[in-house]
């Protein structure tokens, strides 16, 4: 997954693509791709593209069966749910830890 650079447009408005071939050059080396992009009609489109303006996303994992990624993000959605004591992983501003104390004891 790639983003598409465009001199002509903002950086919020370029477009996120999924890269679908390397083209090497004479030399062997790679200096374009074939890029699958949705249109502005929502078709799906395949541009070469230089591999300057290809700014490439992190990913971390990468699923074979969508249902079984979806039915494991249910479950953890329902055990953060169940459980009040599970610590949160990005720190909290005082003041919402502070809003959050005074809501449940309005609400008891």
């Amino acid at each position: 997954m790639v983003i598409l650079r465009n001199d002509n447009s903002r950086r919020t408005f370029w477009k996120l693509a999924k890269v679908e071939m390397l083209l090497p050059s004479s030399d062997g080396t790679v200096r374009s791709a074939k890029v699958m992009v949705n249109g502005e009609s929502g078709k799906r489109i395949t541009l070469r593209r230089p591999i300057q303006y290809l700014i490439p996303l992190e990913v971390q994992a990468s699923a074979t069966d969508d249902s079984r990624v979806q039915s494991r993000a249910d479950q953890q959605n329902t055990e953060i749910k169940d459980n009040d004591q599970l610590q949160r992983r990005t720190p909290r501003r005082k003041a919402a830890v502070v809003g959050e104390i005074v809501r449940r004891q309005l609400s008891s």
